[in-house]
């Protein structure tokens, strides 16, 4: 029982350990621009929703979204049609993947 229950945990650490290998950060300037509060709010409470979305950062004063993905579960392509949806375009300035810890 105990062999199975140390396998068990081992296999899921490894899973787990596979699954945090594609972690991407997608930088993007959004075009309207954001103007306030309410703007950040309703790209946060809705670009949560892709699939594989980590963190949502946005910032007024670069206009730049920021957002950890799982390159896995969710594209580019993704992001700019939950934008779409909103009423925003999309701008990508990076997508580079985020390095292990």
């Amino acid at each position: 029982m105990k062999k199975i229950l140390i396998s068990s945990i081992a296999s899921l650490l490894f899973c787990g350990a596979l699954q945090a290998a594609d972690m991407k950060e997608l930088v993007v300037k959004t075009s309207p621009e954001m103007h306030c509060q309410r703007c950040e709010n309703k790209i946060k409470s809705n670009i949560r929703f892709v699939k594989g979305t980590k963190k949502i950062n946005t910032d007024l004063k670069s206009q730049e979204v920021s957002i950890s993905y799982d390159a896995e579960k969710s594209t580019v392509a993704d992001f700019e049609a939950a934008f779409k949806k909103i009423g925003y375009n999309i701008k990508v300035v990076s997508n580079k993947p985020i390095e292990k810890k």
